[in-house]
């Protein structure tokens, strides 16, 4: 299960989005490939600058950028999977 967060909800501030972590679920990598091939998850890079998600996302994934400019058009209901480091 996913967790998408409206942007106006009380979980965000300053744009920047917060979870409760019982809302967050664990997944291996070789799970995140799979769900994220599969077409089932989304696969976002949590580094910010474009330098550093340039240096450092795996193939596939895309940017904590781009995926914040295209959050309004994305379904409540996709599964978002975010790594770092």
């Amino acid at each position: 299960m996913g967790v998408m967060l409206d942007p106006n909800s009380p979980e965000t501030y300053n744009g920047r989005f917060f979870m409760q972590k019982s809302e967050v679920t664990r997944v291996s990598p070789v799970e995140a490939r799979r769900r994220m091939n599969a077409g089932q998850a989304i696969l976002v890079c949590g580094y910010e600058p474009d330098e550093k998600f340039q240096a450092m996302h795996l193939q596939g994934a895309e940017s904590f950028r781009h995926f914040r400019d295209r959050l309004a058009h994305i379904k409540k209901e996709q599964e978002v999977i975010f790594y770092c480091g």
